[in-house]
């Protein structure tokens, strides 16, 4: 008889076993579940702004263009006035010494 007791208590501690772990489990899978469910809405957020950046990169590359031959157009014409400055330059350096020489005269 006494077996039967120990072994009546065994199988009760053995489903008490069982539920703590049941319920451990069911713990660990809600955290997890939590834990996706986080990860899913911050792909989805850096998602969106990928796509933002994504789209605000394409309107960039096509306004570069014209940007870019804008810009080779004003370096020419400084290249231009530069050239023209020291020609200038040039220029009244040899009147200035023209004049100088005509005063020694």
């Amino acid at each position: 008889m006494r077996y039967r007791a120990v072994s009546a208590q065994v199988r009760k501690v053995e489903a008490r076993l069982a539920h703590v772990r049941h319920v451990t489990a069911m713990q660990e899978l809600a955290a997890a579940e939590e834990a996706k469910n986080l990860a899913v809405r911050e792909v989805a957020a850096r998602t969106g702004a990928q796509a933002e950046a994504a789209k605000l990169q394409a309107i960039a590359a096509t306004e570069l263009p014209p940007l870019r031959e804008a810009e080779a157009r004003a370096a020419a014409a400084l290249h231009r006035l530069v050239v023209a400055r020291e020609t200038l330059d040039r220029e009244e350096a040899r009147a200035k010494a023209r004049l100088a020489e005509l005063d020694r005269q």
